[in-house]
């Protein structure tokens, strides 16, 4: 539990930009897989969210890499995920005269 809690604040903390690498077991591949994903729904406000469901910590998110299904979506649940690892959005800073100052 304490490891799905972590994981919980990690993908709450996370800007609508940013994106992460899940890794858990799938049940419909019989391994454990390693996906790219995001909290929250491209060009919406439609956050991910966490439910625990017969004992089992699950995660709800949107994977940027899955085909979508005849509706579009791209949710997917990651149940026991087993590592997360956040990548922050790039944000090129200009300065005034228009030259990258910094690069994040």
């Amino acid at each position: 539990m304490k490891k799905a809690k972590q994981i919980k604040n990690q993908l709450e903390s996370l800007s609508s930009d940013d994106t992460f690498q899940i890794r858990y077991y799938a049940k419909k591949y019989g391994k454990i897989i390693d996906r790219k994903g995001t909290w929250t729904k491209p060009n919406t406000n439609v956050k991910g969210k966490h439910q625990v469901i017969n004992g089992d910590d699950c995660f709800f998110y949107w994977d940027i890499n899955a085909e979508p299904n005849a509706n579009g979506n791209k949710w997917r649940r990651a149940t026991n995920p087993l590592r997360l690892l956040v990548e922050k959005a790039k944000t090129t800073i200009l300065n005034t005269i228009g030259e990258v100052e910094n690069d994040r």
